[in-house]
């Protein structure tokens, strides 16, 4: 409702389709905005047909959005250079839940996989 109340139906391709992020769910922005006050109000939000990886994914996609508009090219608009600005400082202000310290790789994840057939000779 806010991008709605911002930007009214405006298209601006590769960004957002009629004034909302591309691809951004209807009450998502609820999720986004509980998490990015309190991170650990992630779990308030798990339900049967939304679970832990689904809000992962939406913060995911958000803080892709962000890094896409703070990248973009600079315009003459200040709107834009707002924008943008904020874009810089949400991503600041919040941690990537991709960041995260993976333990390390068994021997055989190493080796080069070899995905012949290999059928045996009677």
């Amino acid at each position: 409702m806010a991008c709605h109340q911002v930007y009214g139906l405006q298209t601006i391709p590769g960004y957002i389709e009629n004034g909302v992020p591309l691809r951004y769910g209807s009450g998502a922005e609820q999720i986004v905005a509980s998490i990015h006050k309190n991170p650990l109000d992630k779990s308030k939000w798990v339900t049967e047909l939304l679970g832990i990886g689904d809000i992962d994914r939406i913060i995911i996609e958000w803080r892709s959005l962000l890094r896409q508009i703070s990248h973009a090219p600079p315009l003459d608009w200040g709107r834009w250079t707002a924008l943008q600005a904020m874009a810089k400082g949400i991503l600041n202000q919040t941690e990537s839940p991709t960041l995260t310290d993976l333990p390390a790789l068994d021997y055989s994840q190493t080796r080069r996989v070899d995905h012949r057939l290999i059928f045996r000779r009677h």
